[in-house]
């Protein structure tokens, strides 16, 4: 099999200039921030019947349901990465509401390469069905007025050919190269701190907060460190953490997990303190019954604990946002 970067289209330049004339600069692929790991293996996005191949399906987290993994299996989507012209899509909510999910922005050229097909909505629509080709008969299926819309006002929810059209995909044979993938977007902060984390020490493209590209009032942490400073609702919001990672044993030592999160009404959260083992010592669960931004800390008795290392996880509702890893050192 060629390099995907090494087989053009024959219509390769006609596709392009009609890509640039609509304004398409990115193409968007939503995913739980979980799969970063696999993504910075893989060298980039592997279609899932290459992950099958591999014997590393089971280790991704898929945006669809077994319905729609089976429609992708009989509508010949199994091989291809599905890419959308816009971040703001039905899926995308609806995703948004389930996971923690950031974006990878692609550089448009990977649509010139042979193979790629163009959908005029969602590629697994089988109600009304959709329409798929390659090349510019491709392109021409892409409704570019609904995408430029979208693009420069957001989503057009009360449009029902808005629901439609904006669904339309770029599928990308194969894989695409982590070469293509321009920029990772994240919701927030805290977001992106868990981005860093999970992709670790290799090289990875330009990590970004993008919170416009994101579906507004839905919850997420926007803020998170932890710290031995004590906090009081009087001083929460007003003045400046020191962000640690080590702590030395102390009496009476509290270890607090500060967060900013937006929440809805009735959102439950959940803190979990880990050993290096995956031993729980301690768990707390918040209700919070107005919806807004508010601060939470959630905190650690660590007298008993015996030096070594940890790590605190936090949940809205039953979506994981973030693990922080702490070292505990004794006192000299």
């Amino acid at each position: 099999m060629k390099h995907i970067g090494l087989c053009f289209h024959p219509q390769a330049k006609a596709i392009e200039t009609m890509l640039y004339k609509n304004g398409v600069r990115a193409f968007y692929h939503f995913t739980d921030v979980h799969n970063l790991p696999l993504i910075a293996e893989c060298a980039g996005l592997w279609s899932k019947a290459k992950l099958e191949e591999k014997d590393l399906l089971s280790r991704i987290i898929t945006g669809g349901d077994n319905l729609s993994l089976d429609l992708d299996r009989q509508l010949g989507n199994w091989d291809k990465v599905h890419l959308y012209f816009c971040p703001h899509t039905p899926m995308a909510y609806r995703k948004q509401q389930e996971k923690h999910i950031c974006y990878l922005k692609i550089d448009p050229k990977i649509a010139l390469i042979k193979g790629v097909i163009f959908t005029d909505t969602n590629a697994t629509r089988t109600r009304n069905k959709h329409q798929r080709a390659e090349g510019i008969e491709g392109v021409n299926l892409i409704d570019f007025n609904i995408i430029k819309l979208t693009l420069q006002k957001g989503p057009q929810p009360w449009d029902a050919r808005w629901h439609k059209k904006v669904q339309a995909e770029v599928l990308i044979p194969d894989e695409i190269p982590l070469k293509y993938v321009t920029e990772i977007l994240f919701i927030s902060d805290a977001s992106l701190k868990e981005g860093k984390r999970l992709w670790a020490t290799t090289s990875h493209p330009s990590f970004k907060v993008n919170k416009g590209i994101f579906t507004p009032g839905l919850p997420y942490v926007d803020f998170a460190i932890l710290t031995k400073e004590e906090i009081d609702k009087d001083k929460v919001g007003h003045r400046h953490f020191v962000d640690q990672n080590e702590f030395k044993k102390e009496n009476g030592l509290k270890i607090h997990l500060l967060l900013s999160l937006y929440c809805t009404a009735g959102l439950k959260t959940k803190t979990i303190w880990k050993s290096s083992k995956e031993e729980v010592i301690f768990q707390t669960e918040t209700e919070f019954e107005k919806q807004g931004t508010w601060w939470h800390w959630p905190s650690l008795d660590v007298s008993k604990l015996s030096q070594g290392d940890y790590v605190v996880e936090y949940y809205l509702g039953d979506i994981h946002w973030i693990t922080i890893p702490f070292t505990l050192m004794e006192a000299k």
